[in-house]
C-alpha cells in the first residue's frame, strides 16, 4: 500500500470486537471473524457466551453465538465498528437482520457515562419485497 492511502473501510477487521462495554470487569468481545463462529468473551478471554437466534418463516438461525450448532448460522456480509456501536449486518431467506450494539459511553455526559446498559437493537427488512414471518 503506498503512503497516504488508506486501506478500504471493508477491510478493517479488528482483532476483537466490542459488544458490551462499561468498564474492564464488565464487557462482552468476539473474538471471531463473525458473530456466529464462537462463544463471545470477557477481553480476558473467559467465555461469556451470548446467544441470539432468529426465527423466518418458521426456519430458526443463528444470529450470535455458536450454539445450538445444529441450528445454521445467519450469512454475516457486513462488520462496522465505530465509537460507541458494533452494526453487524445478515442475511438468509430474503431477509436482512441488523444488529447493533450500543454502548453510550459518552465522556462529556458522566450521568449517561455511568449507566451500565448497552443497547441491542434489531432491525429485520425484507430484502426479496416478499412478507416474512420474522420473529
Amino acid at each position: 500500500m503506498q503512503a497516504g492511502i488508506a486501506a478500504p473501510a471493508s477491510a478493517f477487521r479488528p482483532p476483537a470486537v466490542p459488544l458490551i462495554t462499561h468498564n474492564p470487569y464488565f464487557s462482552v468481545w468476539s473474538m471471531a471473524d463473525r458473530l456466529t463462529d464462537e462463544p463471545t468473551k470477557h477481553w480476558t478471554g473467559s467465555a461469556q457466551p451470548l446467544c441470539g437466534l432468529v426465527r423466518i418463516d418458521g426456519r430458526t438461525y443463528r444470529c450470535c453465538g455458536n450454539e445450538p450448532a445444529n441450528v445454521p448460522a445467519l450469512d454475516q456480509p457486513a462488520l462496522e465498528v465505530r465509537p460507541t456501536q458494533t452494526i453487524y449486518r445478515f442475511q438468509a431467506e430474503g431477509v436482512g437482520l441488523t444488529l447493533t450494539f450500543t454502548s453510550p459511553l459518552l465522556p462529556d455526559d458522566l450521568d449517561v457515562l455511568a449507566r451500565p446498559v448497552t443497547y441491542l437493537t434489531w432491525e429485520v427488512r425484507a430484502l426479496d419485497g416478499r412478507g416474512r414471518r420474522v420473529a
